[in-house]
């Protein structure tokens, strides 16, 4: 099975009196249409490894390579179109504009694509997510697990064959966090490639590994 995602010897350091190593010595190879779950302690760089796939942070040494692409080698308009194309990122926290509303969050990755029907497919996932009643609210009005279904949202909107997702269920209800376990099997039925960062157990069942 073609190899997807591959990291080769990967650390993140950011410098300073003492240097802070948030990912050491990191090798990983994801193959096409597998779901493979990370855990591990706080700080010990699970999140900092997914934003390093996806483009968001450059990493100090080593190699990433996504569907035969050098991140590193990418440039400005490549890369950018790669955040927004290839890789479906769902944040843990912070991934939200609070003064937009969320039907403007959710828009920003389609209009970014020139992407056509937008309100149609912002509708269709807010319904998905049973969110639609929100469409018009500001961000910083919302509850953390509804921020949270509007960060899954804006993640999936465009239909990336790579999703990267970041403590997916943190801040659901254990009825929500069913709801997103069932659209992470139905996107691992649909060929995606899934990387996903948990703690939980019925998230971490989902994994080829």
């Amino acid at each position: 099975m073609e190899k997807i995602i591959v990291c080769e010897r990967v650390y993140k350091v950011y410098p300073g009196r003492v240097d802070a190593v948030a990912v050491s010595n990191v090798s990983l190879e994801v193959k096409k249409g597998e779901l493979v779950t990370i855990t591990g302690s706080n700080g010990s760089g699970k999140s900092t490894l997914l934003k390093c796939i996806a483009g968001i942070l450059e990493t100090t040494s080593g190699r990433i390579i996504v569907n035969g692409k050098l991140l590193g080698s990418l440039k400005e308009q490549e890369l950018a179109q790669y955040k927004n194309r290839t890789i479906g990122f769902i944040f843990q926290q912070d991934g939200l504009v609070d003064f937009l509303s969320v039907r403007e969050n959710i828009a920003i990755p389609l209009l970014i694509a020139n992407a056509e029907n937008i309100d149609e497919k912002v509708e269709e996932m807010t319904t998905k997510l049973g969110i639609s009643h929100l469409l018009d609210e500001k961000v910083s009005s919302l509850s953390g697990g509804e921020k949270k279904k509007v960060e899954i949202a804006v993640g999936l909107i465009m239909d990336a064959d790579i999703i990267l997702a970041d403590e997916p269920t943190a801040h659901l209800d254990k009825e929500s966090s069913m709801e997103i376990i069932q659209i992470f099997k139905e996107l691992k039925d649909k060929g995606k490639t899934i990387l996903i960062v948990s703690h939980v157990p019925e998230i971490l069942e989902l994994g080829d590994r």
